[in-house]
């Protein structure tokens, strides 16, 4: 199930600012409700749903089973499923450093690429490690010389002039391309991971 929170509210959601395009806050909430939905089907195991995140989406896929956010979320007035996400899966994700100090309660995979000038892969390796030596189940994977969007079939090498981009001390800016073995490898570890916490292991 791919969950849209742009279209729907009418923005592009393309990283460029725009005084009509406000920022989207609801994606955590919208996740959720999006489990809610999937916990409803009866062909579905509410308990083997898993999420998964690129950029911007990659943070709430980390977020949907990070600890503090849940309670953060419950705090706020959210009604949470009883039973929650039970993995997720971070793809160059942003916002590793916003959960540098907390701690993901079910199994997290990330995977960056090393020459990435937009989502630094050292902020998730820090954020990684750091939950790890906390008890989480945490594992990042660094593909080396990989760019941004390394996953995107047929993406050119090319640096986005216009992108916000924190890490520029312009404010914008990044590099992307496709890298065709970094995704390869990137697809069987998503299924390898998927298949290892989702599967039934009563069958």
């Amino acid at each position: 199930m791919v969950v849209d929170s742009f279209g729907p509210r009418r923005v592009k959601g393309d990283c460029r600012e725009g005084p009509d395009e406000p920022p989207i806050t609801a994606r955590f909430d919208d996740a959720f409700g999006a489990l809610r939905y999937l916990q409803s089907l009866p062909y579905v195991r509410a308990d083997r749903i898993g999420a998964i995140g690129w950029s911007q989406g990659g943070v709430y896929a980390m977020a949907a089973i990070n600890g503090p956010s849940l309670e953060r979320a419950r705090q706020r007035g959210v009604e949470l499923p009883a039973v929650g996400f039970a993995t997720a899966v971070g793809v160059y994700p942003g916002g590793c450093l916003s959960l540098v100090n907390e701690q993901v309660i079910r199994p997290l995979l990330v995977l960056i690429g090393g020459a990435d000038d937009w989502t630094p892969a050292s902020q998730c390796e820090g954020m990684v490690h750091a939950m790890r030596s906390r008890g989480s189940d945490a594992t990042i994977v660094i593909y080396p010389g990989a760019y941004h969007y390394f996953d995107v079939e047929g993406r050119r090498l090319e640096f986005l002039a216009d992108v916000e981009n924190e890490e520029k001390p312009s404010g914008y800016g990044a590099t992307v391309s496709y890298q065709a073995e970094a995704a390869a490898d990137a697809y069987r570890r998503v299924e390898a991971f998927f298949g290892r916490h989702l599967k039934d292991a009563s069958r």
